[in-house]
């Protein structure tokens, strides 16, 4: 088996040839001087001397070592894609995170050579783009996504850096996400961006936590009276843009939280949550 591992050291490449397949976590962080890949217990660090000299660090459960190469800090993703480009690989957890431009165009032009999708149960994206309301989030996540296998996904997380302490959650627009198989089949949804309230797009979602961006009260209301026929839906929680009076008014009810059919609603200032009762 190839791995990152393989090219640092022979004991290493021997004791990376003799794992399984299967891989827990996978971590991912690339950035302009620094990257680092972690794979289960064992990771390397690079962090660039200059724009052709990198420091390799590796760390493993029970030693760690330093190695110098001579490439750019693109090389950290390029070694990680030799494990990703096995097709017998099984990931339970995928964590990306990346924050220049110059390496997503590099991950996308080499995720677009596989012949086949990624085997990944959880994927979790960190974005450090900070925007307002542009596509650079869902671009982001357009990089990855459509290479991993739908129907084995079944979690995906967004997060995004805002551009500033005291600027709202950047918005991320869901158009070209909401046509993926890998979007359509997931179970668990969670985001801290501020998405469009398009109902049909994410009411499949059996755990959804989102934050609604120009949402309406009839779109609470459709939302509820759709998890009330959903025989799968778990709980959702919605951050929104409407006030608690008028939430109130939608929900029907004075005191919180409340029993409707077979959900329990809370209302608390500007979310509203709902939970399927067992």
């Amino acid at each position: 088996m190839k791995s990152v591992f393989r090219k640092v050291s022979k004991s290493i490449r021997e004791a990376v040839d003799c794992q399984p397949l299967i891989f827990d976590e996978i971590d991912f962080c690339g950035r302009r001087n620094m990257a680092f890949v972690s794979i289960d217990e064992q990771s390397i660090k690079y962090r660039g001397v200059s724009d052709n000299d990198v420091n390799y660090t590796l760390r493993c459960k029970d030693r760690s070592s330093t190695v110098v190469g001579h490439r750019s800090g693109a090389l950290a993703f390029e070694e990680l894609f030799v494990v990703l480009q096995n097709p017998k690989i099984r990931i339970k957890r995928l964590s990306m995170q990346f924050d220049f431009y110059e390496l997503a165009g590099r991950m996308r032009s080499l995720f677009m050579t596989l012949n086949h999708k990624i085997h990944v149960e959880h994927f979790e994206l960190n974005s450090n783009f900070g925007t307002v309301w542009d596509d650079e989030i869902q671009k982001e996540v357009m990089t990855i996504l459509p290479y991993l296998k739908p129907r084995v996904l079944h979690t995906f997380l967004i997060h995004s850096k805002p551009r500033g302490y005291s600027e709202p959650a950047p918005e991320m627009l869901i158009d070209q996400l909401a046509q993926l198989d890998q979007w359509k089949l997931a179970k668990r949804f969670s985001t801290n961006c501020a998405i469009p309230a398009w109902i049909d797009a994410f009411s499949h979602f059996e755990v959804l936590n989102v934050q609604l961006s120009a949402v309406r009260v009839n779109d609470v209301i459709r939302l509820r009276d759709i998890y009330l026929a959903s025989p799968s839906f778990e709980s959702c929680h919605l951050q929104s843009s409407l006030s608690r009076r008028q939430l109130i008014e939608a929900m029907g009810a004075e005191k919180f939280p409340m029993t409707h059919g077979n959900l329990e609603i809370d209302v608390i200032s500007k979310n509203v949550s709902f939970k399927k009762i067992c």
